[in-house]
């Protein structure tokens, strides 16, 4: 009787074994039949992605171009605010408002110092300071002041506002100029692989946040945009456009777009007008060795190891 107990025992224990080794075969097939979904699932967005990019670039058998500088932006897409490169990369731009270093005294401009000292240790590693220059526009004052000129019947007063009318075009042409300065900001994230729009957005979002925490303390002001991807959007197409974009604003240039790709591409064709088309120059010239000319304007860049 013992001997049969023992052997009752021992194969209760064996069928336990292949209950627990059954479940365990369950649970790997589950998982390998998830993964192999969500495998399946990828291939089939990275195909639709191709294709649709495929379509999109200008110059391929699909939709006429606006214009034909699209296809050297390698700008994917702009969502949240955050850049999705051609290839792989993610950017988010923000702009800092300055102060008048020099003014402050010796004990604040210290602080600043320490206090931007202090960014600078936990800046990311990608990170890129962007300054742009542009003469400040006095069209506006000139004409208004022309007009009031053409009513002024006191030749005393038509002569003051005749010499304050040639200050400020002096002033305009020599000494007016605007400047803006933006932060900019790159996913990083070591062993990191295809990162969901929530992961990059918290990221870039943190960066952005760490940045105005550090810099306000320095006394700067960070921009903070009611819609960011507008935003993002406008600086890059007055950086592109840079001659363009005085006299035409991004509304009109989403417009001029917008109705292209009505007339040209069909009405469908507005859900899948490439972003590179809002912030593209018309003109975009590479055959000189030196420098290249966006826009009519002249670009040389200087690489420093």
């Amino acid at each position: 009787m013992e001997k049969i107990g023992n052997e009752v025992e021992v194969l209760k224990q064996q069928l336990r074994e292949a209950k627990r080794n059954e479940r365990l075969r369950e649970r790997e097939r589950k998982k390998n039949a998830r993964e192999k979904s969500q495998r399946e699932k990828k291939e089939a967005q990275d195909a639709a992605r191709r294709q649709t990019d495929t379509n999109d670039c200008p110059g391929d058998a699909g939709f006429l171009p606006l214009s034909w500088a699209a296809a050297y932006l390698p700008v994917d897409k702009i969502k949240n605010g955050i850049i999705y490169t051609t290839d792989g990369r993610y950017v988010k731009i923000i702009e800092v408002l300055p102060i008048n270093f020099a003014l402050r005294s010796p004990p604040e401009q210290r602080s600043i110092l320490a206090s931007f000292l202090g960014y600078l240790k936990i800046a990311p590693d990608k990170l890129q300071f962007k300054v742009v220059s542009k003469k400040a526009e006095v069209e506006g004052y000139v004409r208004k002041i022309r007009s009031e000129l053409e009513q002024e019947m006191d030749p005393h007063c038509r002569m003051l506002q005749e010499d304050y009318m040639r200050l400020i075009k002096s002033l305009g042409t020599k000494e007016g100029i605007t400047r803006r300065f933006f932060l900019v900001f790159e996913y990083s994230v070591p062993g990191s692989r295809d990162p969901t729009d929530k992961e990059i957005f918290q990221y870039l979002n943190n960066l952005a946040w760490n940045a105005r925490k550090y810099l306000s303390s320095c006394g700067n002001l960070v921009v903070a945009p009611e819609n960011e991807s507008r935003f993002t959007v406008e600086i890059l197409y007055q950086i592109l456009n840079r001659r363009t974009s005085v006299s035409h604003p991004l509304s009109d240039r989403i417009r001029e777009a917008a109705d292209w790709y009505m007339r040209e591409n069909g009405k469908d064709s507005l859900a899948r007008m490439p972003a590179a088309e809002l912030i593209a120059p018309k003109e975009l010239d590479f055959k000189h060795a030196g420098y290249v000319v966006a826009d009519g304007v002249y670009h040389a860049y200087l690489f420093i190891p």
